[in-house]
């Protein structure tokens, strides 16, 4: 490991990012009068271009120490079987010929429903991909994100709400407005500077209620 001492800050160390998250994090090392063999002293530093330079972590006295935990698969580019591929554009494909009826749940919900509780992350991932590149129907991508803040699979929360949020930066109107609805169902108070940002940059007014109104509701979230 390598570790860096300085007059500037009281504690550091240098932790790589490939380490195992399984490992303690690293032992700050207090600094002293002279420096120790084989160590880096330095005045001031930039912890970004550090981590840049070196691939380390860097840790100061103002870090907080505690273990890390796995990252979440949702948060990791994973390569999407084919076969999965195919069923999801299958779907989406076949919900374009699909009557949507508000709070109905349909066909179209029902499989992406039973898709993502079947194959978790991944489906979330690709379903993410095929919405912000445009590359299904705006009223069937509206509908989805309805139903994937709608349905109830913890293992999922994560992925789903980071979709939900994404989508709010769409251009089509009507994602956006889905995008909405579905984080008026998950009722996570996490996205409420999501929504303060999205609400900020809407220019449609009856979107900018709705915004308004589910944020409010994270709001009092506790």
């Amino acid at each position: 490991m390598l570790e860096l001492e300085t007059r500037k800050t009281p504690l550091i160390a240098l932790w790589p990012t490939t380490h195992s998250h399984t490992h303690e994090p690293p032992k700050l090392v207090p600094e002293q009068g002279t420096a120790a063999p084989k160590k880096l002293r330095a005045a001031w530093f930039d912890s970004e271009l550090l981590e840049q330079l070196f691939r380390v972590r860097v840790w100061t006295a103002t870090t907080v120490l505690t273990p890390e935990l796995p990252v979440e698969s949702s948060t990791v580019a994973r390569e999407i079987p084919r076969s999965l591929k195919s069923r999801l554009a299958q779907l989406m494909a076949r919900a374009r010929d699909e009557e949507f009826e508000d709070g109905v749940l349909g066909h179209f919900g029902k499989e992406l429903i039973r898709l993502t509780e079947t194959f978790g992350v991944d489906v979330l991932q690709e379903l993410t991909r095929l919405i912000l590149s445009q590359q299904i129907n705006v009223a069937v991508a509206a509908e989805a994100l309805r139903w994937v803040g709608h349905m109830d699979h913890p293992p999922t929360h994560q992925a789903r709400l980071s979709l939900l949020e994404r989508s709010l930066q769409a251009r089509a109107l009507r994602i956006r407005d889905g995008a909405v609805l579905g984080l008026s169902f998950m009722g996570d108070r996490s996205s409420v500077l999501h929504l303060r940002r999205a609400l900020e940059r809407e220019s449609v007014p009856a979107l900018r209620e709705d915004m308004q109104q589910v944020l409010s509701e994270l709001e009092q979230v506790r």
